[in-house]
């Protein structure tokens, strides 16, 4: 089940390596871009991680169940780093040793921590087994999350089923690599990708433009929205089962419902894993949409 992740992460582990050979092999012939290397890897490794790490839009431009593995460049700028600095000839070896092998176990943890996430901290509680009845999980073809981090995974099922793929919550949060803190963006990918592997459909970017959903034949969605976590669940239609999207700078808690359509009236009709069957205004959908949705599309 996991072999894609593996393939990823020796794929990444390789041009790490070619990474780390070439920026070493520069700075041996005193190369003039030595120290521009060295500078963007040292530098390009946090922002990226900060900024751009497991984002969906990636899965745009790699559309496979490991885009969350082969997307990660932190690896990569940090064994071009650790290169030219082995690679430095004007300190010792065991200056270059301190500085340079640092770098490269830090390279190593990158590489394998989306993977490891959900094995680091694992969903407490959580009954991967399943012995709590199914039926007693979906209400009016909703999948209702059975834990606080699991609504990426129950509105996979959700998704699915409309979709008339079978699957659950369970399954889909081993599949969607969910841990304590909940579900990445491109863990989601993953889950929905596996699941549908041997079905007629395939997980697809949506356009950030609800707008276009319509038009474009891509719903029903799975969209990332954020809630005020001050507010009561009343006002938001919401509980204390998030999803922790990770989005730094933004305190609000992360969310993933599944948009079904619209009503008569042009609000949106949601598939809240919380709670069941909802309705939102348009003007509520949009001040909460995070821009980041899922569809199944032919493959």
């Amino acid at each position: 089940m996991f072999y894609d992740l593996l393939i990823a992460s020796v794929g990444v582990f390789l041009i790490a390596a070619l990474g780390f050979y070439g920026s070493w092999l520069l700075g041996q012939r005193r190369h003039r871009f030595t120290d521009a290397f060295c500078v963007v890897g040292l530098l390009g490794a946090p922002v990226f991680s900060w900024f751009l790490s497991e984002q969906l839009w990636l899965a745009k431009f790699i559309p496979v169940s490991g885009a969350v593995v082969w997307s990660n460049f932190t690896p990569v700028l940090l064994a071009v780093a650790a290169g030219t600095v082995f690679a430095n000839q004007a300190n010792s070896i065991l200056r270059r040793g301190m500085v340079g092998t640092p770098l490269l176990v830090i390279a190593m943890a990158c590489l394998i921590g989306p993977m490891a996430r959900p094995v680091i901290r694992p969903l407490a509680g959580f009954d991967f087994d399943g012995a709590q009845s199914q039926a007693s999980q979906w209400r009016n073809g909703v999948c209702l999350q059975s834990h606080e981090s699991t609504c990426c995974p129950a509105s996979a099922a959700t998704l699915l089923k409309l979709h008339g793929v079978d699957s659950t919550e369970q399954e889909m949060a081993r599949a969607c690599l969910t841990g304590q803190d909940g579900t990445s963006s491109l863990g989601l990918f993953r889950g929905l990708s596996t699941a549908t592997r041997q079905a007629s459909k395939k997980a697809c970017v949506a356009n950030r433009n609800p707008e276009s959903w319509t038009s474009g034949n891509q719903l029903p969605v799975i969209a990332l929205v954020r809630f005020e976590s001050c507010l009561p669940a009343r006002q938001t239609h919401f509980t204390d089962r998030y999803f922790r999207l990770t989005s730094y700078g933004d305190h609000r808690e992360g969310h993933a419902v599944v948009v079904v359509g619209h009503t008569d009236d042009g609000d949106w009709q949601i598939s809240d894993p919380a709670v069941g069957r909802v309705t939102w205004s348009d003007q509520q959908f949009r001040s909460r949409f995070t821009g980041q949705a899922i569809y199944l599309a032919d493959r």
